[in-house]
């Protein structure tokens, strides 16, 4: 069963072209553009095909996402791929990456048009890949937070915990020794886990002793 609803909700930049890979100047703009920081966000299409989010995000500037990555820029358009013949640097863009499938998936969306939803950045791994919580829930979630971590704290430990991979659970997060919800993606030896904090999109290797069950009630 999985968590329900895992605060946390995977986004994509919309109108940008999906790539193999973004650079690492990319990504370190973006995340010091972005992490941890309110913005606001239309919903432009949920792919049905993956977990993931096509949005329009507001950065705290006031700039599109979209806008600031083209600016600089890390990506094309998906207009602009069919027509880059003598543009000016346009070897400096990063190649599309085009597959049947990405095309697909498009297909087979589902628009949505929420508008203006105010969010906050919580983890970026890629302007393809990166997470957001709804600040409407922000209370709600405070109240779990902490009813989750007096629920950790008094539970006794038990060392042989070991829960099924995609399980949920609670993991205590190494930088900072407090507990969030979580769910197992692998195990690796020495009794080392690989978790997902599903309220945050972040993961990190942690020791199986850093792990306990989460009950019912905090699931939901």
């Amino acid at each position: 069963m999985a968590l329900s609803p895992p605060c946390a909700m995977k986004c994509c930049v919309a109108n940008v072209s999906k790539h193999t890979g973004w650079g690492e100047v990319c990504i370190s703009s973006i995340k010091l553009q972005l992490l941890q920081k309110p913005c606001s966000m239309t919903i432009v299409e949920k792919l049905s095909n993956v977990s993931c989010t096509a949005v329009e995000l507001v950065m705290p500037s006031g700039k599109l996402l979209q806008q600031y990555i083209l600016e600089k820029e890390y990506a094309l358009t998906q207009n602009d791929e069919t027509n880059t013949a003598g543009i000016p640097g346009k070897d400096d863009f990063k190649k599309p990456y085009n597959n049947e499938t990405e095309h697909e998936n498009r297909d087979s969306s589902v628009s949505l048009g929420i508008e203006d939803v105010a969010v906050i950045v919580t983890h970026v791994e890629t302007p393809s890949n990166f997470f957001c919580q709804h600040l409407a829930n922000k209370y709600e979630f405070q109240k779990l937070q902490k009813a989750l971590v007096e629920y950790c704290n008094n539970l006794t430990p038990v060392q042989s915990f070991r829960p099924a991979i995609g399980e949920p659970c609670c993991a205590q997060f190494t930088e900072d020794n407090q507990w969030y919800r979580a769910a197992v993606i692998g195990y690796f030896p020495e009794d080392i886990a690989r978790v997902g904090y599903v309220d945050f999109g972040n993961y990190e290797k942690l020791h199986c002793s850093r792990l306990r069950p989460v009950h019912k009630e905090l699931r939901e």
